[in-house]
């Protein structure tokens, strides 16, 4: 049985040789916007794609790395090759987007995630 996450939900994605990280669960139309030399992911329903807070990247994972977002609660870490103050500049942002306050969308936009 496949696992389903909505769109809009915050995440944890984890990509080999990096940490885990935060990001948005977006449709997968959105891989429509990657660079024109960036290959596009074919549909797979077993995989997610995923918008990553704090740079925008966006990323086509399999649904075994994706796990939910709970404020406060980050899955074990590997090192990577980012900062920790990286990493915390990004939680703050995918808890800037989870605070009730910022259902507004002018609230939302102040969160670096380009759509």
């Amino acid at each position: 049985m496949t696992r389903k996450i909505r769109v809009g939900t915050v995440v944890w994605g984890h990509i080999s040789g990096y940490p885990w990280w935060p990001g948005l669960v977006v449709p997968y139309e959105t891989v429509l916007f990657l660079p024109p030399d960036a290959e596009i992911p074919k549909r797979d329903d077993n995989m997610i794609v995923v918008q990553w807070f704090s740079d925008g990247r966006i990323s086509q994972l399999p649904m075994k790395d994706v796990e939910l977002y709970r404020q406060g609660r980050r899955p074990v870490s590997q090192s990577g090759i980012f900062s920790d103050k990286a990493l915390d500049r990004a939680v703050n942002a995918a808890n800037a987007w989870l605070r009730p306050q910022a259902s507004n969308t002018s609230e939302r936009n102040k969160v670096y995630l380009p759509f």
